[in-house]
C-alpha cells in the first residue's frame, strides 16, 4: 500500500514539474514574441563612444542620446566611424602596433594600418641603442576597412634580452609612413 502512494506523489510531482515548465516557457515564448519592456517603444537610445587616440581605447560614454522613432530612419544610413579627417585620404599612412610579444621563443609583431591598402610592403627594422639588429619585410594585406601586416615572429635568440626599438616602414605605392614602438625581452 506504501507503493502505491509513493507512485501516486510521484506522479503528481512529475506532473507539477512539467505544468511548471510548461508556464515559464509560455512566459518566455510571449516575452520574446512581444519584445518585452513597451513602456518606451516610440524612443531610440544610442549611446555614443569617445575614441582616445593616444592608447587607441574605446570607451562608453555616459550621456544618451535619444531619437525619436519616425526619425530613426534618417540616422540608420548615416554611420560615423571616427571623428575628423578620412585617414585614406592623408598623404601619410599611419597605423599601431597591436600586439609585440613574446610567444614560444619567437617575438612576434602585429601592426594594424589605418588606411585600406590593397598591397604594399611593412619593412621592420629592430634596433637597440641606435643599431639595427634585425630587419625583415612582409606584404600588406588588405581587411575590411584598414590593412594590416602580415605579421613578423623573429626568433628571440638572437636578439638579446633588453629593450629593443621596434620601427615599421609602410610603403602602398606613393604613400609611406612609419609605425614605432618598444618591447622589453
Amino acid at each position: 500500500m506504501t507503493r502505491r502512494k509513493r507512485k501516486n506523489v510521484l506522479k503528481y510531482v512529475i506532473i507539477l514539474v512539467l505544468v511548471a515548465f510548461g508556464i515559464l516557457g509560455g512566459f518566455l515564448i510571449w516575452q520574446a514574441v512581444s519584445g518585452g519592456d513597451t513602456e518606451n517603444d516610440d524612443v531610440t537610445t544610442i549611446q555614443p563612444t569617445e575614441i582616445e587616440s593616444e592608447n587607441h581605447k574605446v570607451e562608453n560614454s555616459e550621456n544618451k542620446v535619444e531619437i525619436p522613432e519616425d526619425k530613426v530612419e534618417n540616422y540608420k544610413n548615416k554611420v560615423e566611424k571616427f571623428d575628423g579627417e578620412d585617414p585614406n585620404e592623408k598623404a601619410v599612412l599611419s597605423g599601431v602596433i597591436t600586439y609585440a610579444g613574446v610567444n614560444d621563443g619567437n617575438l612576434m609583431v602585429r601592426i594594424n594600418i589605418d588606411q585600406y591598402l590593397a598591397g604594399g610592403e611593412c619593412k621592420l627594422e629592430l634596433s637597440r641603442n641606435g643599431e639595427k639588429i634585425y630587419t625583415e619585410s612582409a606584404e600588406i594585406v588588405d581587411s575590411a576597412a584598414t590593412s594590416t601586416c602580415k605579421g613578423f615572429n623573429v626568433a628571440t635568440a638572437n636578439l638579446g634580452n633588453g629593450t629593443i626599438n621596434i620601427t615599421v616602414f609602410v610603403t602602398s605605392g606613393d604613400k609611406t609612413g612609419t609605425i614605432k614602438g618598444e618591447v622589453t625581452l
